[in-house]
C-alpha cells in the first residue's frame, strides 16, 4: 500500500476567499482506519514529516508518553482519549483510530445496562 494517505474522495471548495483562491481541490483523508494506533501513527508521522515531539505538543501530551505507547513500553496501550487527541491534532476525525471507537462502545455499554443486556443477548445467540 505504501506510505501515501489513502484518499476517500476529493472535495471541491465552493466558498473560497481571495486568500485561498488557489485551493480548488482539497484531498480528504479516509474517514477511519482499521489499523491499530501503533501501526498507523508511525506511517502518518512519516507521511507528514512530523516528529513524535511535534505531534505530542500539538496533541497536548508528553512526547515521552506518546513514545512509550508507540513502543508498547511498560505495557502502555493507547487510550481512547489519547487516540482522539492525536487524530484531532493531525486534522483527522476524532474516531479515526479503532481504539477510540472501541473505548466509545465500551463506555456507552457501561453506562447503559439495558443496552449492555440487549447486546449481550444478540451476541450470545450469534455464537
Amino acid at each position: 500500500m505504501g506510505s501515501r494517505l489513502p484518499l476517500a474522495r476529493t472535495i471541491v471548495q465552493k466558498d473560497s476567499t481571495p486568500s485561498d483562491h488557489l485551493l480548488k481541490l482539497l484531498p480528504v483523508a479516509r474517514r477511519r482506519t482499521s489499523n491499530p494506533f501503533v501501526v498507523e501513527l508511525p506511517r502518518l508521522l512519516e507521511q507528514r514529516h512530523l516528529s513524535i515531539r511535534a505531534l505530542a505538543r500539538q496533541a497536548g501530551v508528553t512526547d515521552a508518553h506518546l513514545s512509550r505507547v508507540l513502543r508498547r513500553a511498560d505495557y502502555k496501550t493507547p487510550s481512547g482519549d489519547l487516540t482522539r487527541r492525536v487524530a484531532l491534532a493531525l486534522g483527522l476525525p476524532e474516531d479515526y483510530f479503532p481504539e477510540y471507537r472501541e473505548a466509545f462502545v465500551i463506555d456507552t455499554i457501561r453506562n447503559d445496562p439495558e443496552l449492555r443486556d440487549r447486546l449481550y443477548g444478540r451476541l450470545r445467540r450469534k455464537f
